[in-house]
Parts: C-alpha cells; structure tokens; sequence
C-alpha cells in the first residue's frame, strides 16, 4: 500500500480504502506495460497473506527472506507483443495479438510445448474462489467450448 495507508490494513472495515503502488502504461486505450512497488516488509506480507487467506507455512521462504531486511523495490514490464501487435496493426488496436506472439498457440488456443490450457483441480479453484463455467460458443467460433472463469472472490471481498 501507499504510505498513507499502510496503517489501514489492520482494520477490516479499512482494507477496501486502501491504494496500491500500482502502475500502467496504456496506449490509445491499450495496456502496453504494468508494474509495481513490491511489499517489502514481513510483518505487512503476512498480514497480506493472512487477509487472504493463504497459509503462511508455504511462504515461509519469503517471510525469512524479508526479515533479512528487503529494500524496497519494484518492477516494471512491457508487453512487448502488444506494442508489436500495434506496430504491425499500423495502429489498429483490434490487430490480433495472436499474430506476433513470440509463443504461438494453436487455432484451438492450446499451448503444445507447456499442455496448457488445462482445467484446474478442484483444490486449485476453491483455493483462490474459482468456478469453471462452460460456455458453448457461436457455431461461427472456431473453438467448440471455452472455459469461462468466473472469479468470486471478489463477492467474498465484498460481502
């Protein structure tokens, strides 16, 4: 959080007022990168993880390693296939990305050198508040299903 609201995350009734260090780069309407200033100190991941209900055994590794003392730092990445994708488009935004992504899939959408998509376990998605909605597309699609992920957790955040 900002540093103004860094105090807010101990209060439950606060935790929807809070900002983030959040950046983007958008480009006539088009993310073109994102970026951010990580959490850098212990004791606000773990309460960060603990909001979300994650259990803080599996990050133990990062909590030790920020008690060593983590400056703070952040990221910043481009997307480059997206500028590409404007560039080869001559600025036509709707140019399909598919068409210079440095990892074709196939026309299904399928990832051959990872298998992916694949459908995630049960365990997976209640995890994160995930549902699995299938959704039959248009005859005139070229896949004969999609996975839609409906994410709920949001609704948890908010009731």
């Amino acid at each position: 959080p900002i540093q103004e609201h860094e105090e807010r995350i101990e209060k439950e009734e606060k935790l929807d007022e809070i900002r983030a260090q959040h950046f983007d780069l958008v480009l006539n309407g088009v993310e073109l990168g994102a970026g951010s200033i990580r959490i850098h100190n212990r004791s606000m991941q773990r309460k960060v993880l603990e909001i979300l209900g994650e259990e803080t055994g599996e990050m133990t590794h990062l909590l030790e390693a920020l008690e060593s003392g983590a400056p703070p730092h952040g990221g910043f990445a481009f997307g480059v296939d997206r500028l590409i994708s404007i560039l080869a488009g001559r600025g036509d935004t709707s140019y399909g990305i598919r068409d210079v992504i440095a990892f074709p899939k196939t026309k299904e959408g399928r990832d051959l050198m990872v298998n992916t998509p694949i459908e995630p376990s049960r365990e997976e998605l209640e995890r994160y508040g995930y549902e699995v909605v299938k959704k039959e597309l248009s005859p005139f699609g070229t896949l004969s299903y999609c996975l839609l992920v409906v994410v709920t957790l949001l609704k948890n955040i908010l009731v």
